[in-house]
């Protein structure tokens, strides 16, 4: 299996938490909707595991070239 590299970034932490909270709220939790919202506010977000429609595990950061 190929493998990318990823170069690790400073990340507010609570600021996506934050998000992710609001969401709840409205009933969106691990869906598309989920990963288009964290994309559009962190475009250096990372989905780097999902298992049935769960997200299980995310970093910040960029591929490196």
């Amino acid at each position: 299996m190929k493998s990318n590299r990823i170069t690790i970034r400073s990340v507010h932490e609570s600021e996506i938490m934050e998000m992710l909270s609001m969401l709840a709220e409205e009933g969106i939790y691990h869906n598309e909707e989920l990963y288009v919202l964290l994309y559009e506010s962190y475009p250096d977000l990372m989905i780097v595991a999902e298992r049935e429609g769960s997200l299980l595990g995310f970093v910040v950061g960029a591929l490196s070239t």
